[in-house]
């Protein structure tokens, strides 16, 4: 049994006849009946009675009707996934990003891809950066949004912003009343930070600028996330360095603080591994440039 098979019966059985049906599809009408027989024999039974004009399903024709139309448009709808897929218009997508970036820039481009590509599944992951470039390399994600770091240009990458640092502090921090901050200020501070590890590389600009690149073990606390650092400065536990992406924060007791302008800045890339072939990532970085364009 061939795929055509079933669309000649189709066509007969919508028609119920011969004629009509071969007009329909374009051919002779000998060989129709032929195929038709054919697709009989196959079954082992017949599927229209030929007595009646015009012709009429038998109730073995009549039941192998619905079965054929489901496997047709089941085919048709395989073959829109297919190219939809291919083409960047279907599938799925995975994309990691930074914390300070979960704000209303990435939400823009999320809402933006979705809706224009909405068969493509995406799916979100906060991911550090150097896990990020980790990820990136193994296929286990399709983009990443990361700060930019040594080894980062191994990937296709676009600017997505940049971030100076700056300080969250608890509300009546004795630094919220020194205007201009300079970097000797912060020598004695405790720091709140996150685990360096993880996040390597990120402090080094800041930690150097104020004079503390080899900190040692009293003069800093850990925390898992920038969250967590916030609220352990809210606390009074020391002050949290972070960019300004965070700025939006709200929460009771934080203050936030400039820096001098010799701050360090944080770029902030969208990047992809250059041998990832899932062609919605073309889709997806068309669309963010266009709408981190419109940002600007």
């Amino acid at each position: 049994m061939e795929l055509r098979h079933l669309r000649y019966f189709v066509a007969v059985a919508e028609e119920l006849s011969f004629s009509k049906a071969a007009r329909r599809l374009h051919i002779a009408q000998p060989p129709l009946s032929m195929q038709i027989r054919l697709l009989e024999e196959t079954l082992g039974v017949p599927l229209f009675d030929r007595s009646q004009r015009p012709v009429a399903l038998t109730p073995a024709g009549t039941a192998f009707l619905k079965d054929a139309r489901k496997i047709l448009s089941d085919i048709e709808a395989a073959q829109v996934r297919v190219r939809d897929t291919g083409g960047g218009e279907a599938g799925s997508l995975k994309v990691a990003f930074i914390t300070p970036l979960a704000s209303e820039l990435l939400a823009d481009i999320i809402r933006a891809f979705r809706a224009r590509y909405p068969k493509v599944a995406v799916t979100l992951a906060e991911m550090p950066s150097s896990l990020q470039a980790t990820a990136l390399q193994r296929g286990e994600i399709d983009i990443g949004f990361l700060r930019r770091m040594p080894g980062v240009e191994v990937f296709v990458h676009e600017p997505v912003c940049q971030n100076r640092f700056m300080l969250a502090v608890p509300a009546k921090h004795p630094l919220r009343r020194r205007n201009p901050l300079r970097w000797q200020d912060l020598k004695d501070v405790p720091l709140i930070l996150l685990d360096l590890q993880v996040a390597s590389g990120f402090y080094d600009g800041f930690l150097q600028k104020c004079g503390r690149a080899n900190l040692r073990p009293g003069e800093f606390q850990t925390a898992s996330d920038m969250h967590t650092a916030f609220w352990m400065a809210s606390a009074g536990f020391g002050v949290a360095p972070t960019i300004d992406f965070m700025r939006a924060e709200t929460r009771g007791n934080l203050a936030f603080v400039d820096l001098p302008e010799d701050t360090p800045v944080v770029d902030v890339l969208m990047a992809r591994a250059p041998g990832n072939s899932n062609p919605a990532i073309e889709k997806f970085f068309e669309v963010a440039a266009a709408a981190l364009k419109k940002d600007v």
